[in-house]
């Protein structure tokens, strides 16, 4: 007895090894299908990411391009920005007016601010494009008034960043930034 089963082992050896290198097999392949899986997932996300920077640019594009088509559109409006930024002065309701549409401004710029902090966008695409346009009406009697007594409202470091590009640009005599008026 002790024969035939030493015999059907026997028997069984090849079978037991083709088992053990489908197995193998087996093994290789799905480890191939996962580094192939994982790469097209990979792609797949780069293109995904993409895509919703891509989105995130047309949302902010939309954004800026509500307010500047309202003031070029209306002129009622472009007249009070004018002369909002020029220190004409303005009666009560213009003011407001005029207010309402620098504060547009400006959070309209803080969403590009905090978009580029959160990799949404490149980095240095704030203060390559979105800065600069901002530092110019900050630099107005106004716009500076404005920015002093509402500054408060936004996040500390787009305050920080926005007082030292208005540094940067009164330093450097850009867009007739005057210096800061001395603090009593």
């Amino acid at each position: 007895m002790s024969e035939n089963i030493e015999s059907e082992v026997a028997d069984d050896a090849p079978r037991m090894r083709k088992l053990e290198i489908a197995s193998h097999v087996s093994e290789i392949v799905s480890s191939i299908a996962v580094v192939v899986t994982l790469v097209y997932l990979g792609f797949q996300i780069h293109q995904n990411t993409a895509q919703l920077q891509r989105a995130e640019n047309n949302a902010t594009q939309d954004q800026w391009q509500a307010v500047r088509l309202f003031i070029a559109g209306n002129e009622g409006a472009a007249r009070i920005w004018h002369a909002g930024l020029t220190g004409e002065p303005l009666d009560d309701v213009d003011q407001m007016r005029f207010e309402a549409l620098l504060a547009e401004h400006i959070w309209s710029t803080y969403h590009i601010w905090d978009r580029s902090q959160r990799g949404v966008f490149e980095r240095g695409e704030f203060s390559r494009g979105a800065a600069i346009p901002l530092v110019r009406l900050l630099c107005t009697a106004s716009g500076d008034e404005y920015w002093q007594r509402m500054k408060n409202a936004f996040h500390p470091d787009f305050v920080a960043e926005m007082d030292a590009s208005i540094g940067k640009a009164t330093a450097d005599g850009q867009f007739g930034c005057a210096p800061p008026a001395p603090q009593p």
